[in-house]
């Protein structure tokens, strides 16, 4: 009985740790915290793989098979076969999980990983390499220390207690991490998932707790208890990650955790099922099901990194021809008429999101105008003045439309995206997808880049200064570069210098080298200029004024912010939160449960707000000069 209970916790455990730990990498492998958790995790397994293979120890192989199996058999002793299911507990050993995690929290803590805190890890690295190389020398040496696989004491040796007494005390640094982490950075560390990854570490340094209990008191513990205890401490950190306030694509984590978990458990399902049929006509041995079991979670795990690598370098390779396709519509801005220019735009944003088709509006004194059009029938510009009239369409921001949210003849309109000019006249509508039910994010991000370069044609930006550029600068580096002159005509702020000022908004010296600190607004209010003593550093401290000015008047309304904050936040809390709090991204992504590409779009188009916002301002103080004058 007791046997077989040790089966299925290791064999369930095995699995438990080898998919959490794919599972976390692939969700998050740019960052080291989720490498570590998963090395972490990976480490247990090596424990559980230990016991299973000392239940039911491998016959011997004759001596052409050992050639290779010496090779692959790394972690074991060179006579495991001759040892038996005592030869097989001496595989690697879950030593290095606790230290992997305490490692991982480290990074959790927030900030720069110092040397100080690095040393912390080395000096746990060190501590459970020394103990293994003595735990391995003294095993070897009393083959006769074993017992009885089923329990802990067949491990025990005499430096053991310090072993299991490192397990107890990089449990706790662990816990103090976390601590540290929940005091920093609440929205990163809530309490429940604090509580989680506490519950989780206690379950493991309990293990450590009964491997003193084990060498001090000798009271043999069943091995059914300590890898049940660590495979709870396996599903608590897994709940623990399902907490965490962030977006996987379109999906909670939480819910795609629970997906995850399910396709594999389907996957797996699927394989034993198959096994079980086939052990019916054919004599398999038990360790095949554990072993396909395996394969078949890492393979699963495998085809979805696969996939998401592929669709990375994909969408890459076609952001970089979008890129170099607007570079080259820009060249030709003076040589071909502007409604050409147009509409091969139109014909570029067709080839990359796959729309049915689109229209580039502006409102005239004298009425709708239709400046350019692609796969578009030609319908009467009064029924579609009155189609707009009837959608609510917002002024500052790219909107996904409902089906039949405006009236025909423009009722399959998907998206629309007002050109950010000075007086948001003009109107990028977008049709259907063709082929899809509804554009992705990066079909999105495709609309909105194109919106800019049609902007900056009806604004009358000229491409200067696009000779010197690569022809895969980003949009927004070509935006940012082109000459100032035709927005200064308007009235209007160049996006790329208030772009810039945010990010730089406590560098006063590189500020007051801005365009930004020669108008009238930051003339107005630098300190010194009545008397004038002002100097260079004033001026660049009244731009990052005017700018923080400008941002806070984002704000929806000076009362008490909702909880959750509604859409209508957004723009103000990104630029709030990125620039003048100076929070990481991957937290303001958090707070807000929005995926990267919303946040980016949302950035954008708050920065668009923020330096409209600044051209009026700019306007209301330079017509208040002139009326005084």
């Amino acid at each position: 009985m007791l046997h077989s209970l040790t089966d299925v916790i290791n064999s369930v455990a095995l699995l438990v740790a080898l998919w959490l730990g794919m599972y976390v990498v692939t969700r998050s492998p740019r960052q080291p915290e989720a490498w570590l958790s998963a090395l972490a995790s990976w480490s247990l397994s090596g424990n559980f793989l230990n016991q299973l293979l000392a239940l039911s120890p491998p016959p011997a192989n004759p001596p052409e098979t050992r050639i290779w199996l010496d090779r692959l058999l790394l972690f074991w002793p060179h006579d495991v076969f001759e040892l038996g299911w005592k030869g097989w507990l001496q595989g690697w050993l879950p030593a290095w999980g606790i230290v992997f995690w305490y490692h991982a929290t480290l990074h959790m803590v927030g900030g720069v990983v110092t040397l100080r805190r690095l040393s912390g890890a080395v000096l746990g690295y060190a501590y459970t390499l020394v103990s293994i190389v003595l735990q391995v020398q003294y095993v070897s040496a009393r083959p006769d220390l074993f017992v009885d696989p089923l329990y802990s004491s067949a491990l025990t040796y005499p430096f053991y207690p310090l072993f299991a007494a490192g397990i107890v005390v990089f449990a706790g640094l662990s816990v103090l991490n976390l601590m540290r982490t929940a005091r920093s950075s609440p929205i990163f560390m809530p309490q429940i998932r604090l509580w989680l990854f506490v519950g989780a570490c206690f379950a493991v340094g309990v293990t450590g707790l009964l491997g003193l209990c084990v060498t001090v008191l000798n009271i043999p513990i069943p091995q059914a208890l300590i890898a049940l205890l660590l495979l709870a401490a396996l599903l608590v950190a897994g709940v623990g990650i399902t907490n965490r306030a962030t977006l996987t694509g379109q999906r909670l984590i939480s819910r795609d955790f629970l997906y995850s978990a399910t396709g594999a458990a389907a996957v797996l399902a699927v394989y034993l099922l198959f096994l079980l049929i086939v052990s019916g006509l054919y004599p398999i041995p038990e360790v095949t099901f554990i072993s396909v079991a395996c394969l078949a979670l890492i393979s699963h795990s495998l085809i979805d990194i696969a996939r998401r690598t592929l669709d990375t370098l994909y969408l890459y390779n076609q952001s970089q021809k979008l890129h170099l396709r607007l570079h080259e519509l820009y060249d030709l801005v003076g040589k071909k008429e502007t409604g050409d220019v147009l509409v091969m735009a139109l014909e570029t944003l067709a080839s990359a999101a796959k729309t049915a088709w689109a229209l580039v509006l502006r409102r005239a004194p004298q009425g709708l105008e239709l400046l350019a059009s692609w796969n578009w029938r030609d319908v009467p510009l009064q029924a579609m003045a009155a189609a707009l009239a009837s959608g609510n369409l917002p002024t500052n921001r790219l909107a996904v439309l409902e089906r039949h949210q405006l009236a025909p003849p423009l009722d399959q309109a998907a998206v629309a995206f007002p050109l950010p000019d000075h007086e948001q006249h003009g109107l990028l509508l977008v049709g259907p997808s063709r082929g899809r039910l509804y554009y992705s994010e990066a079909d999105l991000e495709t609309i909105q880049d194109v919106g800019d370069f049609i902007a900056g044609l009806i604004m009358g930006r000229t491409p200067a200064g696009l000779a010197e550029l690569s022809p895969y600068s980003s949009i927004d580096g070509i935006l940012g570069q082109q000459s100032r002159k035709g927005a200064a005509q308007k009235g209007a702020i160049a996006v790329g210098d208030v772009k810039l000022a945010l990010r730089h908004l406590n560098n006063y010296a590189q500020l007051a080298d801005s365009p930004l600190s020669r108008l009238h607004m930051v003339t107005r209010c630098m300190d010194g200029f009545q008397t004038g003593t002002a100097t260079y550093m004033d001026r660049g401290r009244a731009v990052a004024d005017v700018l923080s000015e400008a941002v806070s008047k984002l704000r929806p309304s000076q009362g008490d912010m909702p909880n959750p904050p509604p859409r209508g936040w957004y723009p103000y809390l990104v630029l709030r939160d990125a620039y003048l709090e100076g929070k990481p991204n991957l937290e303001i992504m958090m707070r807000l449960y929005i995926s990267e590409g919303t946040f980016n779009r949302t950035r954008k188009v708050a920065i668009q707000s923020v330096a409209r916002i600044w051209a009026e301002m700019e306007a209301q103080v330079t017509q208040a000069a002139q009326t005084a004058g």
